[in-house]
């Protein structure tokens, strides 16, 4: 999934079906991160759409990992799970920066060490 998906954006449609009747075939779903930071990336509605929620990069995570839980209305309630795995794609959205905005050296006429590295450019 790339990271420039905008807020809203359905990226995955989940079907379930319970064979039941009545309340015990209606299913309310949830989706369960991992971790604390990929529940701020997606969401699931009852109608099974898996959205972008309102970001715009993930830089710093590669992968979240999802539990989907289905719990049908019943008495009891019954549920089933399943997994999700996300993986973010990079996407080149940042310039090269130097580590200085200018670099000065000084090399002497007849300095043999000419062949020698005399300075250094750093860029991140």
């Amino acid at each position: 999934l790339p990271e420039d998906n905008p807020a809203g954006l359905q990226v995955l449609l989940i079907e379930v079906a319970d064979m039941d009747f009545g309340l015990n075939s209606e299913v309310m779903l949830e989706l369960q991160p991992n971790r604390l930071v990929c529940a701020e990336l997606l969401s699931i509605d009852q109608s099974g759409s898996i959205k972008v929620n309102n970001i715009t990069t993930v830089n710093n995570i590669e992968t979240c990992h999802y539990t989907i839980r289905a719990t049908d209305k019943g008495s009891p309630a019954l549920a089933n799970t399943t997994r999700l795995t996300v993986t973010f794609e990079d996407i080149n959205n940042h310039d090269p920066e130097f580590q200085q905005e200018s670099y000065n050296f000084t090399v002497n006429e007849n300095d043999n060490s000419i062949f020698y590295p005399f300075g250094f450019v750093a860029a991140m």
